[in-house]
Parts: C-alpha cells; sequence; structure tokens
C-alpha cells in the first residue's frame, strides 16, 4: 500500500524542525521581555558591567577586594564586546545573547547530528534534529534540575544567557568537526577544535570535560584510533597550558581547591535521579538502533566516561562534577532521536502506509505544544506589545527598574550594605558589596562576610552588633529594600538621624542612605 502525502503534508515533514525552532523564538524573545531575571544572571551581569567599565585590568566584580573572579571569561568579554558596540547595558547584552544563544544552539544541534548521521540526507537530519528538539525540551519527569545546562520547556529561556549554553552550542560544533576530520588530518578543522577548545575551557570547565571527553571517544572509535589519539591529545594537552596563561584568573587553583567551593551547591545535582530521568530510562530500548553506528560508538563511550565522572563527584563529594548528568542526558536524547528515527523508517519498509500519518502526527504535536504552553506567553506578548505602543518600559525592565538609581549616585568603588538579594544585584549597576548570594572561589573569608551581611540586616541584631560589621567593612552607602525588610521604617529613622546619615535618594522600593564619614 503505498503513502499518499499531500503538498502540505510534505511540506511539513521537509521543515518540521524549522517551524518548531520559530515557534520556540517566540517564545523566547518573549521571555526576553517579560522573564525572570535571578540566579547566577547578576553575577554575570556583574562581571560584564566590570568589563565595560575597566576591560583590561578589571577588579572583583562583586567585592571591594583584590581577587580573581572565574566569570572573567572569553564568554564575558564576547558579551561586553557586543555590549560596548551596541551601545547596551550589561543586563540588556546578557539579555540580547540569550536570544542569540538559541538561534545558534538550532543551528548547532542540526549540524552536530547531521555530523553523527553522517549521510548528506537533509530530511533525514531534519526528522531526527525534530524528534531531538523534542525530546530534549519535554522528555523530563517530575521537577526536573533548574541549574544551567538543563534546556528543558521551562527552564530553556532562563538559561539561554549563561556561558554554559555557548560553551555547549561551541562544543557541539567541535565535536561535527571531529566526526568530519580526514584521516590525513585537516589543519583548518583542528585549528578551529583548538580555539573551541579553549574558549570552552577557560569560560565553563565542567563543559570542557565532555567536549573532551568526546573527543577522546571520537579518536578510539577511528579507523586509526593510535594515532588519532596522540593527535588529539596533543591538542587537548596545548589546550590546557594556554588556559594556565589565561590573567584573570588561575585555572590549576580552580581545579586544585579554589572550585571547592561550588560542591555544596550542587548536591542536588545526585537527588532523585530515577524520579527526574526516568522517561529518559523508558525510552532507552530504542538506542539499540543505534548500537553498531561508529559516529554513535563514540557518543556511547562519552556517556561512559562522564558517567565514571558523575560517580566520582559523588563517592568523593565533589559534587559539582554531578553536573555533568545535564550532558549525559543530552547525548541520551540526540541518540535516542536518531533510533526513534532508524525505527521508524524500518516500520515504513513494512508498513509505507505509515507515513500518511507523519504529517498529522507534527501538526498534533505542535498544536498541543502551542495550547498547553503558549497561552500565557501569548498573554504576555500583547502586554509587551501594549507596553511598546503606549511607550511605557518593557515588563522585565520593573524587574529592576528601580536598582538603576545606583548608577547615578555611586562611584564604581564605593562600598554598599544591603540585604543579600539586594547586594546580589547591585554590582550590575555600580558599587561594591559586602557579600553574594552565591559561593567565590579565591574569597576565603566569603562565609564571614555573608554571615556578618545576614545578621546585620536580622530584625533582631543589636545597634551595638551593627555597628562592629559597620565599622568592620566601611560601607559608604546603605540600601534598604523596603520589599525585603520587614523592619525598614525603624532601620530607616536611625541611619537617617543626625551623626549617623542622610538619605539621598528614595522610590516606591528602595532608600539610599549615605553614612556619616564617622561611622565609616
Amino acid at each position: 500500500m503505498q503513502a499518499h502525502i499531500s503538498d502540505f503534508g510534505r511540506f511539513l515533514l521537509r521543515y518540521q524542525y524549522q517551524l518548531l525552532a520559530l515557534l520556540l523564538l517566540y517564545k523566547v524573545v518573549v521571555d526576553a521581555t517579560f522573564g525572570a531575571l535571578f540566579g547566577d544572571f547578576w553575577e554575570h551581569s556583574a562581571v560584564v558591567h566590570e568589563l565595560l567599565r575597566n576591560p583590561f585590568r578589571p577588579d572583583h566584580p562583586l567585592l571591594p577586594i583584590d581577587a580573581p573572579h572565574v566569570f572573567i571569561s572569553p564568554y564575558a568579554y564576547l558579551v561586553t564586546g557586543a555590549a560596548a558596540l551596541l551601545h547596551l547595558t550589561s543586563v540588556d547584552a546578557l539579555i540580547l545573547f540569550g536570544i542569540l544563544n538559541f538561534c545558534l544552539f538550532i543551528h548547532a544541534l542540526k549540524f552536530f547530528i547531521a555530523s553523527i548521521l553522517g549521510a548528506n540526507d537533509d530530511d533525514l537530519t531534519n526528522q531526527t534534529a525534530f524528534v531531538a528538539l523534542l525530546l530534549i525540551l519535554f522528555l523530563w519527569g517530575f521537577a526536573p534540575w533548574g541549574y544551567s545546562g538543563f534546556f528543558y520547556f521551562d527552564n530553556l529561556s532562563l538559561v539561554l544567557p549563561y556561558p554554559s549554553t555557548f560553551t555547549v552550542i561551541l562544543s557541539f560544533y567541535a565535536m561535527a568537526l571531529g566526526f568530519r576530520l580526514k584521516p590525513s588530518g585537516d589543519f583548518f578543522a583542528l585549528g578551529a577544535i583548538f580555539c573551541i577548545c579553549v574558549f570552552v575551557l577557560l569560560s565553563h570547565p565542567l563543559t570542557f570535560i565532555s567536549l573532551a571527553l568526546c573527543l577522546m571517544a571520537q579518536s578510539l572509535a577511528h579507523r586509526k584510533p593510535f594515532f588519532s589519539l596522540i593527535k588529539v591529545s596533543a591538542l587537548l594537552a596545548v589546550t590546557i597550558f594556554v588556559g594556565m596563561l589565561w590573567p584573570y584568573y588561575p585555572l590549576v587553583s580552580l581545579a586544585s581547591g579554589a572550585g571547592d567551593v561550588f560542591h555544596h551547591s550542587n548536591s542536588d545535582m545526585y537527588n532523585d535521579v530515577i524520579a527526574r530521568t526516568w522517561p529518559v530510562l523508558i525510552m532507552l530500548p530504542f538506542l539499540a538502533a543505534t548500537l553498531k553506528e561508529r559516529n554513535c560508538k563514540a557518543i556511547f563511550l562519552t556517556i561512559a566516561g562522564l558517567a565514571a565522572i558523575y560517580a566520582f563527584g559523588y563517592f568523593t563529594k565533589k559534587y559539582s562534577f554531578g553536573r555533568v548528568i545535564a550532558i549525559i542526558l543530552l547525548f541520551l536524547q540526540i541518540l535516542l532521536a536518531i533510533g526513534f528515527v532508524r525505527a521508524f523508517k524500518q516500520a515504513l519498509l513494512r508498513w509505507p502506509y505509515l507515513l500518511s500519518f507523519a504529517p498529522i502526527g507534527t501538526m498534533l504535536i505542535v498544536a498541543a505544544i502551542t495550547l498547553t504552553w503558549y497561552r500565557p506567553i501569548f498573554t504576555r506578548s500583547l502586554t509587551v506589545a501594549n507596553n511598546f505602543v503606549s511607550g511605557r518600559p518593557l515588563s522585565i525592565k520593573l524587574l529592576y527598574g528601580n536598582l538603576e538609581f545606583i548608577a547615578r549616585f555611586l562611584q564604581p568603588n564605593d562600598v554598599v550594605i544591603s540585604d543579600i538579594h539586594t547586594s546580589w544585584m547591585i554590582p550590575s549597576f555600580g558599587g561594591k558589596v559586602i557579600a553574594a548570594l552565591h559561593p567565590l572561589a579565591f574569597v576565603s573569608d566569603h562565609p564571614v562576610r555573608t554571615s556578618d551581611l545576614l545578621q546585620f540586616f536580622n530584625d533582631d541584631a543589636t545597634e551595638i552588633e551593627r555597628a562592629r560589621i559597620q565599622k568592620k567593612y566601611q560601607p559608604k552607602y546603605l540600601v534598604i529594600n523596603k520589599l525585603t525588610q520587614p523592619n525598614w521604617k525603624s532601620m530607616s529613622a536611625h541611619y537617617c538621624s543626625p551623626g549617623v546619615g542622610a538619605k539621598v535618594f528614595e522610590n516606591q522600593q528602595f532608600e539610599l542612605i549615605l553614612l556619616d564619614k564617622i561611622n565609616r
């Protein structure tokens, strides 16, 4: 029985990946004007803000200390360059890069899959990429990890601006070039892979681990594994040597102990793993169709290496290594897509009429995504359009607009004391703070700083305790957040009194108080 497909059906099958990408781009753009900015976003933003001010000899972007910061990376310089060229703030530049990163991710994913398939069949690549993107977005269990590197639907827009996303994109390109390397060697491809490796190593070292393992696995799966392995090993050794020359943070110190401060915050990588990943586990039989393919074997070897690193992180309590589970699942989702499409092609040989239902399936999938997830996004887009037409600020501006006064009143190195959550945002606009919300490498007294800051804004803190902390860190300004500080009125009354300080600015959310010199 022959399959009969309309011209529209053929169009859907040929461009289903692009159509899904456009649907997601709509979500990403709307989220960029309406989304939430939290987590590491503000630390990356503070780094870009500092690099815009002083690109060649940047100070610590958050604290008034002489210490390196691991986010001062090639990616941060790339965002800073775009911000300077387009006259954007650090916040707006990161938001823009989120949109650009999505477009690059869509292209890189397809390019990587085409290299694994090793065929010039664009229709097959599109179909496989379509299934892979669906699995990456939706093949998750209960409450998946809300960290960077996890690209499921609800997390996608939040993680796009981060270097972890950009380094995954670059890794896709590097691994794709690795599959396409000629036995005699391709110096242009090797040069591109080397540049990508250096960029990834310095911008997100955990992603470099995955990239390095995949390049090694590709060598082992090569027709001439010995010479290929030597070539890749030399490339990675030179990459690490060049990375050690990076002047803005010591790579060796980060790997040998300074990075230990991040382990505790990543312990969640080992919690509820089965509950969060069970759909992937159920679909593992589809991998059978890929076991004999040489390029897929390289991915399997990479997954095995990453699984060993994941286990190492658990048994040594170096939980940051648990972040490799994001790449493990990403690779599995891509392999499952390849296996699923292979199985479907085999089914068509026996039942050709199934092809007639493929366009309907595509339409149902797109309709389900649209009806289930896009109603609030459509509502947001109407709000954004209305704000734009009426000349009001975009909705996302409401999240941080009340803090923009910082740039008007503070000099770059003025020290500000504010609650821990407000302190997380302030350096993106100016000044330095006492402590940050997240752990900081190379800052040995940061736990003490955090404890002091929390104590200063504790409702039960005495004036003697606050005076001790104020004398210790010598802040020039106090910023009171009326929304997060229950006792803000009494605190404001005290610090706005003669001999203590004077209010210099106030809006509906914040008060800025210049502290008297005798109290600094």
